[in-house]
C-alpha cells in the first residue's frame, strides 16, 4: 500500500487500496474487512477518531477494496491526523497494513 495525498476539508475522496502479498500476488481478500482510522493523536481511543470507516470490498480475488470518505466525513479542522488501514482476514487474523500522517488541507470555497 501507498501513502494517501493530503486532501482538502469538505471534498469527498475515494481511495482504491490494493493488498498484495510479499511476493506482489493479490491477497485473496474474500471474507476479510479492512478499516481506515483517522485521529489527530495516535495514541486517542477509536472512540475519539475523527473518522473510522470500512472500505468496500469491490474484487475479493484481486486484493481490491474501496474507501469512500464524503465530504461530511473530511470536513475535519486542518492540520495533520494521523491514519492507519487495518485488515482483518477471513481467519480473523488482524494486521495493520499502513500507518502515516495526513494534513487536512484548507479549501476556499464553502458549500453548504
Amino acid at each position: 500500500m501507498k501513502k494517501l495525498n493530503d486532501f482538502y476539508r469538505g471534498d469527498t475522496k475515494e481511495v482504491k487500496v490494493t493488498i498484495t502479498k510479499a511476493d506482489g500476488s493479490p491477497f485473496d481478500l474474500t471474507g476479510a474487512t479492512i478499516t481506515f482510522t483517522m485521529k489527530k493523536d495516535d495514541t486517542d481511543p477509536d472512540a475519539e477518531a475523527v473518522i473510522q470507516k470500512t472500505a468496500v470490498i469491490s474484487t475479493p480475488a484481486s486484493g481490491e477494496a474501496l474507501l469512500t470518505l464524503t465530504a461530511t466525513d473530511t470536513n475535519q479542522d486542518t492540520g495533520e491526523y494521523f491514519y492507519d488501514f487495518q485488515l482483518v482476514d477471513s481467519s480473523g487474523k488482524v494486521t495493520t497494513l499502513l500507518k502515516e500522517t495526513i494534513s487536512v488541507l484548507q479549501d476556499v470555497t464553502e458549500t453548504s
